[in-house]
């Protein structure tokens, strides 16, 4: 067992997007492993709610704040019996970054605040890993022990390219140059990419470091039901991040408008924060045939009522959870290039990648005129969860990190 401290700017209850499901899918299965997880929050204030909920999955919890009492005043005498009782260990990890906008962005995410409580807790406690939710926490550890094994989830990359099927380069929501990244990671021990498209490019980025690929794990319902026993219903969920609004409002208006002519029964069905951002922003009433759902209580049923599931969005980085969710629960996925990296291609015949509207138009009308091809593409999409979406399997590189402790950079 293994007490591993954690800094996150993204709280992992409740769920809101892809990137906080997949911390507290980590989270979960580091408490099933017996692994005690001592969590920091950069960025308050938190819901007492949420706060709650988070305590129930980790030994200890801290909202990093300039007022958190561990910071407050201690008085001299007290810091010099400390550093004459415990001393100082002699060798320390300095964490240097070039300046540029990614250190910009992580200065705000990761104030220098947090590596002090950082280091007081450190100061408290046995720690056998560090783990950096995201490189912009990384600065959290600056002038820790050496010898305790840094690692980061990267969760996205950042100065990766990335082309569209015409072969145009895309241009990410969030974008800065391989130097900056390679900064931020390149004292790291170990280095986690989430799919197998950026550990690869992580891999060549840096170039002595220990880079291992885990996904995200996804439980698949006992009864999902078969795609044809839904009606003619198209599901889109999402939050309300800039890609999501973006690729929506290039469906409704691009897309949609030939499916519907084509298929006038169709519906499609809008679910999370993505649903309540398109009707907050469209400009009058909705295109006939689209249904805004909201935030879900029961994420099965959902599914179940739909015939296929499309990812609308055309530019974006690390895993998209929503395509990873959606073959969870047996649903055939359409999706641009960007939603299918890091899939293994032997499952490519639970989605249809497309590279433009016109083309994903013209998917959405072939499936929901074969019933028949959807449950074969359910039918795979279950093959590839059993295979690649139990626990065991995803979180099998990272679980023996933390056994063997193997975080060396000559490793």
């Amino acid at each position: 067992m293994a007490t591993i401290l954690c800094v996150s700017h993204v709280a992992p209850w409740p769920a809101a997007e892809g990137n906080g499901l997949r911390l507290q899918r980590l989270l979960l299965w580091l408490e099933r492993q017996g692994h005690e997880v001592l969590l920091v929050l950069t960025q308050p204030p938190y819901e007492a709610e949420q706060i709650h909920i988070i305590k129930c999955h980790v030994k200890r919890l801290e909202i990093a704040s300039p007022r958190h009492s561990m910071l407050m005043f201690e008085s001299r005498r007290k810091k010099i019996q400390h550093v004459l009782k415990c001393g100082w260990p002699p060798a320390r990890r300095r964490l240097t970054y070039a300046a540029g906008a990614m250190q910009k962005l992580a200065d705000q995410l990761c104030p220098a605040h947090v590596n002090q409580l950082v280091k007081q807790m450190a100061q408290q406690q046995r720690i056998d890993h560090l783990f950096a939710y995201y490189p912009f926490t990384l600065q959290a550890f600056a002038n820790l022990p050496r010898r305790i094994p840094l690692i980061c989830d990267t969760v996205e990359v950042f100065s990766m390219p990335r082309w569209d099927a015409e072969g145009h380069a895309i241009q990410p929501v969030l974008q800065f140059s391989a130097d900056e990244e390679y900064c931020m990671l390149s004292n790291c021990d170990v280095v986690i990419g989430i799919q197998g498209v950026e550990s690869s490019y992580l891999k060549a980025l840096i170039l002595d470091s220990k880079v291992i690929t885990v996904g995200i794990d996804a439980d698949s319902p006992p009864q999902p039901g078969l795609p044809s026993e839904a009606g003619e219903v198209i599901g889109i969920i999402g939050s309300d991040n800039q890609a999501n609004q973006e690729g929506l409002q290039r469906f409704l208006r691009q897309s949609w408008p030939l499916i519907h002519q084509r298929r006038p029964a169709a519906e499609v069905f809008i679910a999370g924060s993505l649903g309540v951002a398109l009707r907050q922003g469209w400009p009058g009433d909705l295109p006939a045939g689209v249904h805004v759902l909201g935030w879900l209580a029961d994420l099965p049923n959902f599914y179940r009522q739909l015939r296929l599931v499309v990812n609308p969005v055309y530019r974006g980085t690390g895993l998209k959870i929503k395509t990873v969710e959606a073959l969870a629960h047996h649903r055939p996925v359409i999706s641009y290039a960007v939603g299918l990296e890091g899939m293994p291609t032997e499952y490519s015949g639970a989605w249809l990648e497309v590279g433009d509207p016109l083309s994903l138009a013209h998917a959405c009308t072939a499936l929901l005129l074969d019933p028949g091809r959807c449950d074969a593409m359910a039918r795979q999409a279950k093959d590839f969860a059993n295979r690649h979406l139990q626990a065991e399997n995803v979180y099998q590189p990272l679980r023996q990190i933390l056994d063997k402790g193997v975080c060396s950079l000559s490793a």
